[in-house]
């Protein structure tokens, strides 16, 4: 990270222990949006507007619990600190070299006035083209293990509003064609969801920094709220985590075109510095690969007169890679477990044993003379535990065979037949 300017103000008020109603306000860097947020007997709500023009009405927060009670109200509040921060850092890749990440922090300190006197963080961005918000729960006595049944956040429009969206849980995966309704016709969404306030206001509701927690979809509460919906363990449990734990961002990116919520990176600001910070083994590449025959059915992933990835074939391809300028091809269906019944247990991929007529020796010399990378394909059909067994001994036999480059797929509506993908499960095996 190239660190170009830093710049920070921080108030510290300490505020008595009491039950009123009290307001906060946070305004971006240029002045243009401002975010209130409120606490007192009744709850915890947010709302924002972008010159002068309302963008969210009263919305609700809090967080509710399997294992104790909720912490959505009848706070003090100890401590508000109010930080300006600016810098330009330097994306390892990416369409712009250089980052902006230019915002104003609201962080509220809450405590419950009565026993158990639970402690919650509410932390607020507020950059020139949207906000972002957050909970953190610290570290403290008598909150350790954390069942989350499910988020209270709520967005709530000042009108009737037409939204674009895809369903989250109606169809097998997110290839899906966006509706554009009403959001009183929504079912429950997947994240990002772009809505149209006005003719000349739109803003996009999606999240950053998902590690470790459910995702976020949205479902109507009414024909101008859009509510929180965490996708679910298959007990139906939301997120299982410990203390000292912060959610992922809430993102709301506000524009005046449509075409600036898609050059907005506050979203990418929220998901925090690079980790990688050596990128020089990442390179850009153009391939072709043996797949499309299959979806022609030309050819089939699985064994038989039909096979597509042969030796001859893969040779064949490497050959006009080369001949054509491709830096690489890919393979599919080269390992057992195609014939399979990927819904029964048992019946998995090997991801070490190529088909009889798939000479991965011959095929990688081959690809290495002409200068083409092989990139491997990893087929889980949704088997997550099969493929974290095999990750070590598979990334080995790759290794050994000089590919280093690896495509992996879940087509499988559920994980291990059992967990969404979105879920905690799904975030977790990801990572």
């Amino acid at each position: 990270m190239h660190r170009i300017k830093i710049s920070g103000i921080i108030l510290m008020v300490v505020l008595s222990a009491c039950s009123k109603e009290q307001s906060f306000d946070i305004y971006s860097p240029g002045g243009d949006i401002h975010v209130r947020v409120i606490t007192g007997t009744e709850g915890i709500f947010y709302s924002a507007e972008k010159g002068g023009k309302q963008v969210l009405l009263d919305s609700k927060l809090g967080l509710m619990f399997k294992n104790m009670e909720p912490l959505d109200r009848n706070f003090r509040v100890l401590s508000v600190a109010d930080t300006a921060y600016s810098q330009t850092w330097e994306q390892p890749w990416g369409e712009r070299r250089f980052i902006e990440e230019n915002y104003r922090q609201l962080r509220l300190k809450l405590e419950e006035i009565k026993s158990p006197r639970r402690k919650m963080d509410l932390v607020f961005r507020v950059f020139n083209d949207g906000f972002g918000f957050r909970y953190e729960i610290p570290e403290q006595d008598g909150v350790d293990s954390i069942i989350i049944s499910e988020e209270e956040t709520e967005f709530r429009l000042p009108y009737v509003c037409k939204a674009w969206w895809i369903p989250a849980y109606k169809e097998k995966y997110y290839e899906s064609l966006y509706r554009n309704t009403a959001i009183s016709e929504m079912d429950t969404a997947c994240v990002p969801v772009t809505i149209e306030i006005n003719d000349s206001l739109y803003i996009a509701i999606h999240e950053a920094d998902l590690t470790d927690y459910a995702a976020m979809n949205l479902f109507p509460g009414d024909t101008s709220t859009l509510v929180c919906d965490l996708t679910p363990w298959s007990t139906g449990e939301k997120v299982r985590t410990d203390a000292p734990m912060q959610s992922p961002w809430r993102t709301v990116i506000i524009a005046e075109k449509p075409g600036d919520l898609i050059t907005s990176y506050l979203v990418l600001n929220l998901n925090g510095p690079p980790q990688i910070t050596d990128c020089s083994w990442i390179k850009p590449g153009k391939y072709i690969g043996i797949w499309w025959g299959m979806h022609m059915n030309k050819f089939t992933w699985s064994q038989g007169p039909k096979h597509g990835a042969t030796t001859e074939n893969a040779i064949r391809y490497i050959d006009f890679a080369a001949n054509n300028n491709f830096d690489g091809v890919l393979i599919e269906g080269w390992n057992y477990g195609w014939d399979n019944d990927w819904t029964k247990e048992g019946d998995k991929f090997s991801f070490t044993e190529p088909y009889p007529d798939f000479d991965i020796v011959a095929i990688t010399r081959h690809a290495a003379s002409r200068n083409v990378a092989i990139i491997g394909h990893h087929e889980t059909g949704g088997a997550t535990i099969n493929y974290e067994n095999q990750l070590d001994s598979s990334f080995s036999f790759y290794k050994k065979h000089g590919i280093s480059i690896v495509k992996t797929g879940y087509v499988s509506p559920l994980l291990d037949n059992k967990e969404c993908h979105s879920s905690q499960y799904g975030v977790r095996h990801y990572r």
